[in-house]
């Protein structure tokens, strides 16, 4: 398939190659929990926890395309279709977590 037009570029050639090579800060969590004896006897509380998570945050590479993780045709085989698609979603999530 990828010979024909169905590759979407005709036939594969040297000058579609490019070095994938990529670097991704994938995911970073960070927490904090209250709940020293003091805190407990303060609030009438067990504990309070904070949270902050962050989903594709960075990514770093040489590739002229959007992002080298993604493929027009999904979970295929066809790998390096690159156009009309979306990169990674970067996401974030806040958790607040009240033990009494």
């Amino acid at each position: 398939w990828y010979t024909d037009l169905g590759g979407g570029f005709g036939p594969v050639s040297s000058q579609f190659i490019e070095d994938g090579t990529r670097t991704r800060l994938r995911e970073v969590s960070i927490g904090y929990s209250l709940n020293s004896e003091n805190f407990r006897n303060k609030t009438r509380l067990q504990s309070i926890d904070f949270s902050v998570t962050g989903r594709n945050l960075a990514l770093w590479t040489d590739y002229s395309g959007i992002d080298p993780e993604t493929n027009l045709t999904g979970p295929s085989n066809g790998r390096g279709l690159d156009y009309f698609n979306n990169p990674s979603t970067r996401s974030f999530l806040f958790t607040l977590r009240i033990n009494y």
